[in-house]
């Protein structure tokens, strides 16, 4: 009799750790969910500011490319206007400054363009390393839940010796 009760003692021991695990396990899972949905909010707040620089640059080459159709009309007026010779050099000097504020802007617009390719790469290089996270999580999921499986296969063979056991000994 002590024999069994030690047995029986045994086997309540090993389904209350196969219990813990389940909840550990569950913990596991809950907490690879909530980092995969928080991960994918960031791609996507990623995604927008990226479409919003995009935007800008566009808005920015438009407007460069209306300057330079100011600047193009102004040239026009000068060379044409041959009774305004004598204003034509206070008018030269204008368009230079607006030539050099032009190619400032437009250095300043390249610069943004290579800054948007760079976090364009780096947005695809995150994106790849979010795919391969949520891949690599999706791979523990399936082993979490054959190990469940596994468990709860375990636990209800045990579940039913006990049974045939206090039915086969009352």
């Amino acid at each position: 009799m002590d024999d069994t009760d030690d047995k029986i003692k045994f086997i309540i021991g090993v389904v209350a750790e196969l219990a813990l695990s389940q909840q550990n396990t569950n913990a596991i899972l809950e907490n690879l969910a909530e980092r995969a949905v928080e991960s994918t909010e960031r791609h996507s707040r990623t995604e927008r500011m990226i479409e919003t620089l995009t935007e800008r640059a566009v808005e920015s080459t438009e407007r460069q490319n209306r300057l330079e159709r100011m600047l193009e009309d102004l040239t026009k007026q000068v060379v044409e206007g041959s009774e305004r010779q004598s204003r034509l050099d206070l008018v030269l000097e204008n368009l230079a400054e607006q030539v050099v504020d032009i190619a400032e802007r437009q250095a300043h617009s390249s610069a943004i363009l290579e800054k948007l390719a760079e976090r364009a790469v780096e947005s695809d290089e995150r994106h790849a390393r979010t795919e391969a996270l949520l891949a690599h999580l999706a791979e523990r999921a399936v082993e979490a839940n054959e190990r469940q499986a596994r468990i709860d296969e375990r636990l209800n063979m045990l579940i039913n010796a006990v049974e045939r056991h206090i039915s086969n000994h009352p």
